[in-house]
Parts: C-alpha cells; sequence; structure tokens
C-alpha cells in the first residue's frame, strides 16, 4: 500500500495545490475467489478555514491508523465471502451505501448520504479550484494504466486502499478546493468460475448526473424510438396492403361487371325500388311561369345494391369463402355508404326520336334546334342498400327511403311538343330520346374512418358525360270519357245581360253589347284513370283563355255548314280539383254584331237571327269554340296571358258542341183581341180590333229587357168558337192564371204547323186536322206595326211586366173549309145569345216578328207560338 502512495506522489509533486487526479479501477479484476467488500470508515468533514490544518490532521491520523486498518481488510476479506456470494446485488442497495459511507460499491457521491453531505459542506465553505479539477482529470485518465492484477495481488497493500483515498482527500480539501470523489464497485456475473468485479471510480461535478443513470435512459430513449419506428413501418405497410387489396378488389368487381350482358338500362330497371300507392307519393304543379313548369316530387325510391350488381347467388350455400367474404364487405361499404348524391351539372334534354342525333352527326346545329323540353334537376341524394336476405324475403320497405326533388321544366320548342302530343295521342306510343350532358355521382364518405375517407371521397367521385337513353311510353287504354273529353263537354247554364263596351268609337251610338255568360262542364276524367289518383293535380289556373264562337249554318246549295263569327268570350279562372264530379268553366263575353248592310232588309237568314229563332223555340244549335289570339282581347292583368307553351297547344283548338235552347218557348202568353169587330168587305170578311200579349223572355234573357223591342208582328193563327180545346184540361187547369183585361184563363192546344200545312196544301188539308170548333183563320199579308209596354203587374205590385200591342185593321178572316156551320152558329151567338160577358173566343197559331237590340241591331224571329182566350162584346171591353 505504501508503495501505491509512492507511485502517486510522484505523479504529484510535493506542493501545496490540491490533487483532483482520481484511481478509476474499471479494469477487470480477476483470480479473486472472494468478492471483497471495502467498508472504509466514514470521515466527518467540519468546515474550518484553514485548509492546511486540516490537511496535515488528516494526514497524521491516516498514518497511525494503517494497521488497524490492514487488520479490519483482511478480516472482512475472509470474514464476508460467504455473504457475498448468496446476494451480490446487495453491495447496490441503499443498505450498502449506508455502509460504505465513503466509498459505496455500486453508488454514487450523490446518491450517498454521508458524501452529498461532504459535498455540500466543501461546496459551500470553499471553492472549486479549476486547476486542481485538471489534475484530478489527468489523473483519472492516467490511471487506466495500473495493472489492475498488481494492484489486488499484493496482499499488504490491499487493505491501504482507503488510506490512499484519504490522502488524496486530504490533498484536495488542503487546497480550499474540496472535490468529491465517486467509487462505485460493480458486479458482474459470467458463466465461467471466476467472479469479476469492477470497481469504477469517476470524478463527476456537481451539476453531472450518474453515468448510469444516464446511460440507462439513453438505452430506454433509443428503445423507445425503435418501437416507434418499427410500429409506423408496420402500419404503413398494413396501409398499403389494405390499399391495394381494396384497390383489387375494387377492379375486379368492375371488371366483373363489364363482362357482363347487362345494359345500364337493364342494371337500373331491376335495382331502382319505388314504392307504389304509397301516401307519401306526391307530384305537385307548384308553379307555371311562361314556359316554366315547376314540379315537386316525393316518394319512396332505394337501390338494391345486390340486384344491381347480380349477386343474388352469394351468401347462400353455392356460393364459396371467398364470395361470402366479398359479400361481407360489399354490405359493410353500402351501411357506411348508406346514400349517392346525383348531381346534374347540365338540364337533361328530351326530344323526339326522330328529331334525335348522334354526337358524331355532322348536323350539330340541327341537333340543337331539335331540343323539345329540357329539365333541370337540383342535387338529391338515393339511399343504397344491400340486403342479407334472400330476394324473396326482402321487404321493399326495407330498402327505400323518402326522397325529395323539384323539377324544373323549360318548353323550348312549343311547336315541335304539340306535334308530338298529336301523334302520340293518334298512334298511341311515345319514342323520346333523354340526353344528359354530364351526371356527377359522389358516394357519402362521412361515416367511413378516416383513414378510407379520403379514398373514398376521391375514388367514389365519378362523372359520366354524354348518356344517350331512348325510352318508348305506351298510352294505356283509357276509358271512352277520356278518349274524347269533348264530346262530353255540356253547357249547364247561360245568360245574356247588357255589356257597356269599353271601345272609345265615336261612330256608335249606343255603346251597349249584349253580353253573354256560359258555365259549361265535363266528367272528371280524372276519376277514371286509377293510376293518377296518388298524385296531387289540384291547381289554380290564374289564366284567361280567349275564344272565338262559331255559328254553324247550314248552305243548302253545296250541302255543308258555313261558319259565322257569333261572340268573343274568354274564361275565367277557375281550380283544377280532382276530386270533382264534374269540372266546370265559365266563359265571358259579347255578341258579335252582324256586318249587314243597312239597305237590304232582314231574313230569318241571318245567323245571329237563326240562332235566336231556335233558341227561343227551344232548339240546339251547334256552335264551334276555336283559340282566339290573345291581342283581340284587352285583359285586366298581364299576369292573366296564357303561357306561351299552351297557346301553341291550343292554337287548333276546336270544339263542337251543341248550344242548348230555352225550356219556355212561349214567350207571347195571354194573347187577346180587344174591341174586335167583323165586317164584311165584299164577298170577304174582315176583322179589327186591338191585339195584346204578354212578353215572357226566358230566365236566361229576362235582363236584355230593356235592351229589346218588337217593331212589327206577322200574325197568323186559327180562330175557335169557345175554349180550346179540353183534351189536356188537366194539365191546362193546373197552369191557370188570370189574363190582363179579359181575366180568362191561358190554355194550351198544339195544331199542325205552317211547314206541314205548306206541305199538304191548306186546301187540300184534311178537316179533322183542326180543332173541331175552330172554323177561321186570321192571316195579315203585311207585318203590322206593333210595340212594347211596361205595366204594374195586376198579381203582384212590386213587379213590371211587358206587354205587345198591336193594331189589327181590316185583316182578311179566311172560313176554314168545312167550317161554315161552325162560323153561322159563332154569328148566330155573338148576335142573340151572349151575355154580359160577351162570347168566348179562342185563338190558337204563330206569328213572325222583327225586333231591335238595343246597340246590337234588329234581329228577326219566325213562329213564335201565340195563343189565347178572350171575350167578344164584353160589356166591359
Amino acid at each position: 500500500m505504501k508503495s501505491l502512495k509512492k507511485i502517486i506522489k510522484k505523479s504529484n509533486p510535493t506542493t501545496n495545490q490540491p490533487t483532483n487526479q482520481i484511481i478509476n479501477t474499471n479494469q477487470t479484476i480477476t483470480q479473486l475467489e472472494p468478492e471483497l467488500t471495502i467498508e472504509p470508515e466514514p470521515i466527518i468533514v467540519s468546515p474550518n478555514p484553514n485548509n492546511n490544518d486540516i490537511g496535515n490532521d488528516n494526514d497524521n491520523d491516516h498514518d497511525t491508523d494503517n494497521g488497524d486498518n490492514d487488520d479490519q481488510e483482511s478480516e472482512l476479506l475472509t470474514d464476508n465471502t460467504n455473504s457475498i456470494d448468496q446476494d451480490e446485488v446487495e453491495s447496490t442497495k441503499p443498505s450498502s451505501v449506508r455502509r460504505l459511507s465513503f466509498l459505496d460499491p455500486g453508488g454514487c457521491a450523490r446518491c450517498s448520504p454521508t458524501l452529498g453531505k461532504i459535498q455540500q459542506t466543501s461546496e459551500n465553505h470553499s471553492p472549486v479550484n479549476t486547476k486542481s479539477r485538471a489534475s484530478s482529470r489527468a489523473l483519472n485518465g492516467s490511471s487506466h494504466e495500473i495493472s489492475g492484477t498488481s494492484f489486488w495481488n499484493n496482499d499488504q497493500d490491499v487493505g491501504r486502499i482507503p488510506d490512499i483515498i484519504n490522502d488524496s482527500f486530504t490533498n484536495s480539501r488542503s487546497s480550499n478546493s474540496i472535490r468529491t470523489r465517486t467509487c462505485s464497485f460493480s458486479k458482474k456475473s459470467t458463466n465461467t468460475t471466476n467472479n469479476q468485479r469492477s470497481i469504477i471510480c469517476q470524478s463527476n461535478s456537481s451539476s453531472e448526473a450518474c453515468p448510469i443513470d444516464e446511460q440507462q435512459r439513453r438505452r430506454r430513449k433509443i428503445n423507445i424510438k425503435k418501437i416507434f419506428i418499427w410500429l409506423a413501418l408496420i402500419s404503413s405497410i398494413l396501409t398499403f396492403i389494405s390499399i391495394a387489396f381494396i384497390h383489387v378488389w375494387l377492379g375486379n368487381v368492375v371488371s366483373n361487371q363489364l363482362k357482363l350482358d347487362d345494359r345500364p338500362n337493364q342494371m337500373i330497371q331491376r335495382s331502382l325500388i319505388t314504392s307504389k300507392n304509397d301516401q307519401s307519393n306526391q307530384f305537385k304543379i307548384l308553379s307555371i311561369n311562361n314556359n316554366s313548369i315547376k314540379i315537386s316530387l316525393s316518394g319512396k325510391v332505394g337501390i338494391n345494391v345486390r340486384s344491381l350488381l347480380g349477386w343474388n347467388y352469394k351468401d347462400t350455400n353455392q356460393a364459396n369463402i371467398f364470395e361470402k367474404i366479398e359479400s361481407k364487405i360489399v354490405n359493410w361499404f353500402i351501411i357506411k355508404s348508406e346514400k349517392v348524391k346525383i348531381e346534374l351539372k347540365e338540364p337533361i334534354q328530351l326530344r323526339p326520336l326522330y328529331n334525335s342525333m348522334k354526337s358524331n352527326d355532322s348536323k350539330d346545329n340541327e341537333e340543337d334546334n331539335s331540343k323539345m323540353i329540357e329539365i333541370l334537376i337540383p342535387s338529391f341524394d338515393i339511399p343504397i342498400n344491400y340486403p342479407q336476405k334472400k330476394p324473396k324475403e326482402v321487404k321493399i320497405e326495407d330498402i327505400v327511403k323518402l326522397v325529395k326533388t323539384e323539377l324544373n321544366i323549360q318548353i323550348l320548342d312549343s311547336i315541335k311538343l304539340k306535334a308530338c302530343l298529336i301523334k302520340t295521342w293518334e298512334q298511341k306510343i311515345i319514342h323520346l330520346v333523354i340526353f344528359v350532358p354530364i351526371a356527377h355521382i359522389q358516394l357519402n364518405y362521412e361515416q367511413f374512418p378516416s383513414l378510407f375517407k379520403a379514398m373514398i371521397r376521391k375514388k367514389g367521385n365519378h362523372e359520366i358525360k354524354d348518356i344517350y337513353h331512348t325510352i318508348t311510353l305506351h298510352v294505356p287504354e283509357l276509358p271512352p270519357i277520356v278518349e274524347d273529353p269533348l264530346k262530353a263537354v255540356r253547357i249547364d247554364e247561360y245568360t245574356f245581360y247588357p255589356l257597356v263596351s269599353t271601345t272609345d268609337n265615336e261612330q256608335e251610338e249606343d255603346p251597349t253589347q249584349l253580353g253573354i255568360q256560359a258555365k259549361a262542364s265535363i266528367p272528371n276524367p280524372l276519376l277514371e284513370l286509377d293510376f293518377l289518383s296518388h298524385l296531387d293535380l289540384n291547381m289554380n289556373i290564374p289564366w284567361q283563355f280567349p275564344l272565338k264562337v262559331y255559328f254553324e249554318l247550314n248552305n243548302n246549295t253545296n250541302n255543308d255548314t258555313e261558319e259565322v263569327l257569333m261572340a268573343s268570350v274568354m274564361t275565367v279562372p277557375f281550380k283544377l280539383n280532382q276530386t270533382d264530379p264534374r269540372l266546370s268553366l265559365t266563359i265571358e263575353g259579347s255578341l258579335i254584331k252582324p256586318k249587314t248592310n243597312q239597305s237590304e232588309p232582314i231574313s230569318s237568314s241571318d245567323p245571329l237571327s237563326n240562332f235566336l229563332d231556335r233558341y227561343l223555340k227551344g232548339l240546339s244549335t251547334n256552335v264551334s269554340i276555336k283559340y282566339d289570339d290573345p291581342k283581340t282581347l284587352i285583359l285586366s292583368s298581364l299576369s292573366r296571358t296564357p303561357p306561351p307553351f299552351l297557346e301553341s297547344l291550343l292554337a287548333n283548338l276546336n270544339v263542337i258542341l251543341p248550344f242548348p235552347g230555352t225550356t219556355q218557348t212561349n214567350i207571347l202568353q195571354n194573347i187577346t183581341i180587344k174591341d174586335i169587330s167583323f165586317s164584311l168587305s165584299g164577298t170577304n170578311l174582315i176583322c179589327s180590333g186591338l191585339v195584346f200579349g204578354v212578353l215572357n223572355l226566358p230566365t236566361e234573357m229576362k235582363s236584355i229587357i230593356q235592351m229589346l223591342n218588337i217593331n212589327e208582328i206577322l200574325p197568323n193563327v186559327i180562330v175557335l168558337d169557345g175554349d180550346l180545346p179540353n183534351d189536356d184540361n188537366d194539365e191546362i187547369n193546373q197552369n191557370r192564371r188570370k189574363v190582363l183585361f179579359l181575366d180568362q184563363q191561358s190554355l194550351q192546344l198544339e195544331i199542325p204547323s205552317e211547314e206541314e200545312e205548306k206541305q199538304a196544301g191548306e186546301d187540300q188539308m184534311h178537316i179533322n186536322d183542326y180543332p173541331k170548333n175552330a172554323f177561321a183563320r186570321l192571316k195579315t199579308s203585311n207585318y203590322v206595326p206593333s210595340k212594347l209596354i211596361t205595366q204594374i203587374s195586376p198579381n203582384d205590385p212590386n213587379q213590371n211586366i211587358t206587354i205587345l200591342t198591336a193594331k189589327l185593321i181590316d185583316i182578311p178572316l179566311t172560313i176554314l173549309p168545312g167550317r161554315s156551320n161552325i162560323f153561322r152558329n159563332y154569328v148566330t151567338k155573338w148576335l142573340f145569345k151572349r151575355d154580359s160577358n160577351g162570347l168566348k173566343t179562342s185563338i190558337k197559331g204563330h206569328s213572325d216578328a222583327k225586333a231591335f237590340i238595343s246597340g246590337f241591331g234588329s234581329i228577326h224571329l219566325d213562329d213564335l207560338d201565340i195563343q189565347g182566350t178572350f171575350f167578344v162584346g164584353s160589356d166591359h171591353s
């Protein structure tokens, strides 16, 4: 041990400078049977400003105690061998640190409580000298050159290790720079029989950490980095494999579908599922503006992906394991996607088949001009489903979901649309070409994991351009009412009324016109079409459609009909209700004044006269209703102007329907002849008197009573002795009423018409064709002046009645053939047997009339029925 001290002193000159050299015994010690545990006595360092005294005291104490230390070390080598072999790790535990105090095997100065105190004390009381640190580092470097074998084989020197270290510690403390030494003993166990021990002595400053802890932390960090690198590498490989598998799988699916003979329309037909006759299915016309129709659609729709791909055989016993796995993957994919978003960036074009052309045709301009309809559809979602059940067990409710969208239909060519509809109606079939310029399809990727979301958003986004599809639609068999609905049109009611003209025509003396209002109806054809029952077709029609009414006049020369304009009317806004049993439409307008020469006499051949004459006789008249040019009418609002495409569709409208006559044919009632007188003019009997009659216009014409005046009449009646025939007394008595002036009853009697008389000849007519009490005919050769006057009704003071008056002067009275006896009896009664009331006399026949309507003109009325009963020679007359 002393020799070792000498070696150390040679490396350090005998000066007062502190020595910072440290013995580093990192070399492996071999050939040591019992393991050595050094337990030096603890060194207590007290603060003392006199560093030299402290160093001298330590040297002296150390020299005197050398013998004792040698004995203790030898005892440790012999006594503690067995205990070290049992547990080698025990030297590194905190208990051994407490035993070692200064030199702690497996520990460090910072970990040792004793050395910690020494370090703290020395740092607080004496600063560290940089030179001593440098010398300590030098000693630390040179200590590796010392042979461990010669060091530990010398039995005498083994027990003197603490003295050497104490001297070094004393020298460093004497130079006012106390340096902490760290000694650690590390033990290693090997497979050989030799036990190895490493004594590590390393100098550390107060700010440096334990090298073992640093190495462990570094190793731990390196291991964590390696783990992360391996995990990232494995994840990347798995991701690449998954993506590659999906790409290969999708490519295989697409390739298999392309190999099939299925066309897109066939795939759509078998996969697109709709719920029919469902209350949620709605079709409603929202608005119609100009050539645009906006429609709201809603219904339950879905796509069966299994049927679309033709995979109904999978998930069955016939499918192999790969097909079943493939089906499971698709099912997961569809569940995550749920729906497909379809966006049509350009409108869909509809055109007739005969106008369609291929995209490579040179007539591109003609193709653009052939566009008939464009349909603009906003983006919408269609649900997709992959049912796991068998096709027969799948329910529609499991696939379909409610889908709502709106269609904006633009009519581009009304003429082509009209021609297409006419041809479809005639042939009961329609061929159309649907052209979709571009369709954008996007799978829903929101529910997918983030790993697949970007891929689905990119790969599930597809655009299809230039889609041509030809469809053929057959018109179903329709009920007769739908086949020709115009035949079922009926005029339910109508009325004539005075209408003030809105035109500023100074030449017109009277601006009043004859207005007409009619209400037509038709059986609701929508009730007969069951396949339209779920559609909401109720809507308001705000437009006014202008119409022209023509009167069909028979032309005897050409055996043809001639159309004469009779009225100009327009429809009134109405509401279309698909549940009403009949659809009603109201029209109103005015009658057209006849363009006749005033110098020409008015005849019954005039169209309007013919129409009114037939109407007053209760006969129907065929009229033709056609669409009119809107410019000829003054519409109250531009919003009521029909859309252009509807005007084009109605341009050739021609509806022929009967205009019914009145049910009140007897317009001249209670005809009486007041102050009648008979006289002879040569051989002819003549008659004179005042004719009175009540003008009873039909209900439809009562409002124009103030506009009407009867200027002339041409009566042709038969005279009867007494009452009219009593064949219909029961019916006649029910309708009895007082007559003006004579207070008699109104009776009805049928007599042969004038046409029948002319055909058979009046003289040749059988006598039995006249009533039994008829004896003479009263007929004027010329028109007799007449007029209409208004009086208070004797039955109701609050009502006025219109009376027709005419004066008969010397009208020939012709005795009927074979009725002279009846005439003589009548004259005898008139001369000798009449009472105070006079002789009861009746007339029955018809009369022509010439009338004038204010603001309209003159009309001619033929064969107006007249009848009446009165008393001749009454004292009250």
